[in-house]
């Protein structure tokens, strides 16, 4: 091999060590922007009363604006390890590990760099060689560190909810009843770590449980279907599209014994790609086995916060999902 070419090959060595390195530090960089935008957004609406850094030292993630009373709400962020926390530390530590077998394997990944050089140099024109080794190197480049060129997309990065509207009511709507009685099951529905949100108020949601021969009634949410939108696939509004209600079921009874056994699909649940899905987190250990499964709910719930203490003011039933085979 010329000198040419091993200066080539030390070159591209050298570049993938590089991007290796980049893939840990720009994924654990994100983590820290996003989350201080996060949490200055939320120290800023609260008047300057929650101390910043105190906070960001403490929690992980901090100050959580999107943290809701049920654990049935819709929200990308919600404290204690949230989704996208969760894909940069996972992005990070793969490639982390990718630049381990890198160096580890450096005689083998040198191999392989060689014949790319040899396929190089038998381009012909000078000029096609450098377009066509940009466009090789540009992406595996592109997808370990999360860069995006225009052409190449590699995921959503994250939001900062700056123009999130809080979701409080000062007043209970004159619509909601308050004199029907409330089931003992609504309260498991309630998500503790909503307890640290600073406005106190009226906070509407949707409370989703299953029930289960041994009557037991437990919380889930629409997570557990392991679709981004399960509207698309279900019906906007699953409880009046009465011709999946059996496919509903279907789903969430093999999902839940996944679940149960600590695994999603293949893998071990936190060794897998985390859920693209933008629900409350639910551990669904202990649960009754799926087969005893007679039917799910879903509630509207309202509930009043005042002085770090929940009180559920309503809860309506709203429509059920049953099992014909029960």
């Amino acid at each position: 091999m010329t000198i040419k070419n091993v200066s080539l090959l030390n070159k591209l060595f050298f570049f993938f060590k590089l991007t290796c390195l980049l893939g840990f530090a720009v994924p654990m960089g994100n983590i820290v922007l996003k989350l201080s935008a996060h949490d200055f957004m939320g120290w800023k609406r609260t008047k300057n009363q929650i101390p910043l850094l105190q906070n960001y030292l403490t929690h992980f993630p901090v100050f959580d604006l999107e943290s809701y009373p049920l654990l049935s709400s819709i929200a990308w962020h919600h404290p204690y390890g949230f989704h996208t926390v969760e894909y940069y530390i996972r992005f990070a530590l793969f490639s982390l590990l990718l630049l381990l077998v890198i160096v580890n394997q450096k005689n083998r990944v040198i191999v392989a760099l060689e014949k790319l050089v040899n396929w190089y140099n038998q381009l012909g024109e000078r000029k096609i060689r450098r377009i066509a080794l940009i466009f090789i190197l540009g992406f595996p480049f592109c997808f370990i560190t999360k860069t995006l060129p225009g052409f190449f997309y590699p995921g959503i990065a994250g939001w900062t909810y700056q123009k999130k509207e809080l979701m409080v009511q000062t007043v209970l709507p004159d619509s909601v009843l308050t004199n029907k009685p409330i089931p003992s099951f609504i309260e498991s529905s309630i998500n503790s770590k909503f307890l640290s949100y600073p406005e106190s108020g009226y906070y509407r949601g949707r409370g989703e449980f299953l029930h289960f021969k041994n009557g037991k009634v437990l919380p889930f949410n629409f997570e557990l279907l392991g679709f981004v939108f399960p509207r698309y696939v279900f019906g906007k509004n699953v409880i009046e599209e009465k011709d999946h209600h059996q496919l509903f079921l279907s789903v969430i009874k093999n999902r839940l014994e996944d679940r149960k056994a600590g695994r999603s699909f293949l893998l071990p649940w936190n060794l897998a790609y985390p859920d693209h899905t933008i629900y409350q987190p639910i551990s669904y250990e202990g649960y009754p086995a799926s087969v005893t499964l007679l039917k799910a709910s879903v509630w509207d719930i309202w509930v009043k916060l005042e002085n770090n203490q929940i009180e559920i003011i309503s809860a309506e039933l709203l429509g059920e999902i049953k099992d014909k085979n029960v």
